[in-house]
């Protein structure tokens, strides 16, 4: 009788410690350390309204993040585009910006989120222009959001 009583005690101990961390986990900023995007990293896929972009269109494409915070756009080594991106630690999420100073959408800001899985990248965002951000990672069909996994482009 002892024994359960002390299993069940420990069960509901366990439980609670469980949802006490998972909360705190929630309410605890997440840490973001802008140097881990410094590097090349390759489009492994992408999605846009709901819906996967084709391998072929994504072939030979790149995004390059520079120490100095500038940042580059490839396909194959082309730059299409540039500029300078900023993050803010202090989100809850990965906030990133990205002040496009060469290509297309010259003059712009395209506001997005970002997230570390490992060795890969996940990186969403609006159209170049739109004011908000995305609230999270899952592009819509009434949306104009884009996500790209990448992965980081290993040296030779």
């Amino acid at each position: 009788m002892i024994r359960l009583r002390c299993a069940h005690l420990g069960l509901i101990l366990t439980a609670a410690l469980s949802s006490l961390t998972k909360a705190q986990d929630e309410a605890t900023p997440v840490s973001i350390d802008p140097k881990r995007l410094i590097g090349t990293w390759e489009v492994m896929a992408a999605e846009e309204r709901g819906q996967r972009i084709e391998e072929m269109m994504l072939l030979d494409q790149a995004l390059i993040f520079e120490a100095d915070g500038s940042y580059r756009v490839l396909v194959g080594q082309t730059a299409i585009e540039s500029g300078q991106f900023t993050v803010d630690a202090a989100s809850n999420l990965g906030w990133i910006d990205l002040r496009i100073t060469r290509g297309k959408d010259a003059g712009k800001v395209q506001r997005g989120l970002f997230r570390f899985e490992g060795n890969r990248l996940l990186l969403t965002f609006y159209r170049p222009g739109v004011e908000s951000r995305p609230k999270d990672f899952e592009t819509r069909p009434e949306t104009e959001q884009f996500t790209f996994w990448l992965r980081r482009r290993l040296p030779k």
